[in-house]
């Protein structure tokens, strides 16, 4: 018996919880753009990174929507140099002007072309604050980028900060 009124409750709070009016959007989505191919000069890459850019939801009585970017650089000749990016994001604002608030990881790898084996790995992890511009039906993106990072140096046990700069222009569908 208290089985089966346990099973009871469960059901009644999942229903509460997925029909709640908090969760239900009230407004339709705002961006019908939600993807975004762009090349972003500087920012979390020293040099560049092409992306992938997606936003998955939405909260319209805030304004915010969440998304999250993959991409990834590769650049050199003799030195060569391979990074590959993640972040996750929150944009703040209305229309075509927003505030971005993220965290990005960046995972990269130097190594000289003449000595395979010899190379250094290491973790960039960084708080991300840009102004994007994006029509909320597309076709364009257009972000300025201000990057703090922590540089973890997995040879030499050595931590070091700074900032990078970013510009990124692209398409958004």
């Amino acid at each position: 018996m208290t089985k089966c009124v346990h099973f009871f409750r469960i059901q009644i709070l999942l229903f509460a919880v997925f029909e709640s009016p908090i969760l239900a959007q009230d407004k339709p989505f705002p961006f019908q753009a939600r993807n975004a191919i762009y090349l972003e000069l500087g920012g979390s890459n020293p040099l560049y990174s092409l992306n992938y850019d997606r936003i998955i939801a939405t909260s319209p009585k805030l304004n915010w929507l969440f998304g999250y970017r993959a991409g990834g650089s590769l650049a050199g000749v003799k030195l060569m140099q391979s990074r590959v990016v993640g972040q996750l994001y929150a944009l703040l604002g209305q229309r075509k002007n927003h505030l971005e608030l993220g965290l990005s990881s960046s995972v990269g790898r130097n190594y000289d072309t003449n000595y395979p084996g010899a190379g250094s790995a290491n973790i960039f992890v960084s708080p991300v604050i840009a102004y994007r511009l994006q029509e909320p039906r597309g076709p364009s993106c257009f972000r300025v980028i201000v990057n703090p990072f922590i540089v973890l140096n997995s040879q030499e046990n050595s931590r070091s900060r700074g900032v990078f700069f970013g510009i990124s222009f692209g398409r958004s569908f």
